[in-house]
């Protein structure tokens, strides 16, 4: 029997580098839309971490006792927020 191991993803710092990346190339092809997606995005992510949902990597740099998500969790939770921003 195989068992899956988790391990941390850096979801945090990976969503940021693709949506600076998008947001640029996107600027570059005029496509507002698109960098506008982007730019609410990262602005979603730090929404969201701020009052303390973040995973485990983050977590270490406040400190011990801070509660954490597991990546599932954490990108769910973007995933709410980011439709509350759009709607």
């Amino acid at each position: 029997m195989r068992t899956t191991v988790r391990r941390p993803s850096r979801s945090y710092a990976a969503t940021f580098a693709r949506t600076r990346c998008l947001a640029n190339i996107c600027e570059f092809d005029s496509q507002p839309v698109v960098v506008t997606f982007a730019r609410t995005l990262e602005k979603v992510c730090l929404d969201t971490v701020e009052p303390g949902d973040m995973t485990k990597d983050l977590e270490l740099l406040i400190g011990a006792d801070q509660q954490w998500l597991t990546t599932e969790q954490f990108m769910d939770k973007i995933g709410e927020n980011l439709g509350r921003a759009l709607a």
